[in-house]
């Protein structure tokens, strides 16, 4: 396959077996980020022609003091990771990808802390189940489930 055609009936060039449900994944060219049912995973895929036997990859936040409860929503680009935590109400910002299981998030939106199951705060700061996110470089958009159906900018 040459280019970016592809054809009915193309097979892969490439296939990563996960033994989850994975949905919502991403890339920024240098590695690629889904969710993995409850985990978010980051998976090393600098020159994915090169993908020989076992990946680097990682779980997001797996030893960070923290978990996630029904992740929605990822982006990814050169500089940074943003997961919608949907069952926990908050949004989690790396400012840099991070590179092991336990660096913590720098930002944290809609609740006060990186604290779980806390009640969701229904404030002008809080978030009631984030489900999408995106960053077009000036601002963070976060699509919002259950309710209120809407999709909020922050800068």
């Amino acid at each position: 396959m040459s280019g970016n055609s592809f054809k009915v009936g193309d097979e892969p060039i490439k296939t990563i077996e996960l033994d989850c449900q994975l949905h919502d994944v991403k890339s920024n060219g240098k590695k690629l980020v889904t969710i993995c049912e409850h985990d978010v995973i980051i998976i090393d895929v600098i020159d994915v022609d090169s993908i020989e036997g076992k990946l680097k990859m990682f779980k997001v936040c797996d030893d960070c003091g923290t978990r996630f409860n029904l992740p929605q929503g990822v982006f990814i680009d050169k500089e940074r990771l943003i997961v919608a935590d949907t069952g926990f109400d908050r949004v989690l910002i790396w400012n840099k990808i991070p590179e092991s299981e336990s660096e913590r998030p720098d930002v944290v939106i809609g609740q006060k802390s990186l604290e779980i199951d806390t009640v969701p705060l229904y404030t002008r700061h809080g978030l009631f189940m984030p489900g999408s996110v995106w960053f077009d470089g000036k601002y963070l958009w976060v699509g919002k489930l259950k309710f209120s159906n809407r999709i909020l900018r922050y800068s």
